[in-house]
């Protein structure tokens, strides 16, 4: 009889919920529309797709450069082919896409 109640007891104890997965905090920005003074949009996104590393790194390879840095908000990059600026920008308006 004290068996199954101990038992029991046990099992009561082993069973714990499992944690809540963990939810990204969102990071919202102003962007003002250029030439408007009183047109503006708000943009809200996760810290890993506001990364300007990865984009400026995008699209220094097509411009042949080798990288490029700064901080997460703001980086900056170049390359010797100034005639594939347009293949850069298709490169990281996909890496966008892709974020």
């Amino acid at each position: 009889m004290l068996t199954p109640l101990l038992l029991l007891l046990l099992a009561g104890q082993q069973a714990e919920p499992a944690p809540a997965p963990v939810k990204e905090k969102k990071i919202c920005r102003v962007q003002e529309t250029t030439g408007s003074r009183l047109s503006s949009r708000r943009i809200c996104k996760t810290q890993a797709e506001w990364d300007a590393v990865a984009l400026v790194r995008a699209g220094s390879e097509r411009l042949g450069g080798k990288g490029g840095g700064g901080r997460r908000d703001m980086a900056q990059a170049g390359g010797p082919d100034g005639a594939a600026a347009e293949a850069a920008l298709e490169a990281i308006a996909a890496a966008l896409a892709a974020a």
